[in-house]
């Protein structure tokens, strides 16, 4: 087995940072390099239909920031690392991603959505463990979120 490369979803939450250092360690230990991504989940808004390029924009707009602040996660890591933002759907576009860049592991918080709308519409984290292309390590939370 081989963990080479890591893809670790962001949604800059303190249990996404966690799932970073959980990939920081894994990658340090066998050598890996993390792959970071995060999605921006397009709305549609009755102004879409009439102008269709403004996801297309805001993509554009602010994808380098966003890049940037992914890449800021990982830099002092001394782990070698890659950072995507993606406009979709989360679980498209990070299993989307895995396939494409060929990842050993994906590391993600399961954020434990409640009730009825988990019934409904299911975690991006169970999705993802249902179509990946690859192993997925789910860190459950527990207590309080990390500082």
């Amino acid at each position: 087995m081989q963990l080479k490369k890591i893809l670790v979803p962001v949604d800059f939450s303190e249990w996404s940072i966690r799932a970073v250092e959980w990939a920081t360690d894994i990658a340090h230990k066998w050598g890996g390099e993390l792959i970071l991504i995060h999605v921006v989940e397009r709305l549609t808004y009755p102004g879409d239909l009439i102008s269709p390029l403004a996801g297309k924009a805001f993509a554009s707009d602010h994808q380098k920031a966003l890049v940037h602040k992914i890449h800021d996660l990982a830099a002092d890591s001394g782990v070698p690392s890659r950072a995507f933002v993606r406009l979709g759907r989360a679980w498209v576009e990070i299993c989307k991603l895995a396939r494409d860049e060929r990842v050993d592991l994906i590391v993600m918080c399961k954020h434990g959505t409640p009730g009825m709308i988990q019934a409904f519409l299911g975690s991006v984290a169970e999705k993802v463990v249902r179509h990946a292309p690859c192993a997925v390590l789910a860190i459950k939370p527990r207590g309080k979120a990390p500082r």
